[in-house]
């Protein structure tokens, strides 16, 4: 532990908005294909009711943080807290902030 580094698992969770348009990102980003996933959720960012649109900043926040840009995913999740406030997502945005602590 002292000379190597050494993995830590964590969860992360996306979400199902019920927009087949919007939820085929969540196939796509099982299988790893992050930009890809990324793409199709940047459409509907201003798309829709301030809940689904902060569901939708938290799925490109979680994208963004998978491609290692952490400063854009912190933007997301305060943009998504903006929006509709959940609880999940200040624990995902202190989460954040200690990954780019390091």
């Amino acid at each position: 532990d002292l000379i190597a580094p050494k993995w830590v698992e964590v969860s992360r969770y996306y979400y199902i908005v019920g927009d087949t348009a919007i939820d085929n990102s969540i196939k796509v980003a099982a299988d790893g294909k992050w930009d890809e996933a990324l793409n199709n959720w940047l459409l509907f960012e201003e798309k829709g009711s301030s809940s689904t649109r902060s569901k939708v900043l938290l799925n490109n926040a979680l994208a963004y943080e998978m491609n290692g840009d952490i400063d854009k995913a912190i933007e997301k999740v305060k943009k998504s807290q903006s929006l509709y406030y959940r609880e999940v997502t200040n624990f995902y945005l202190n989460q954040l902030y200690k990954r780019k602590k390091g």
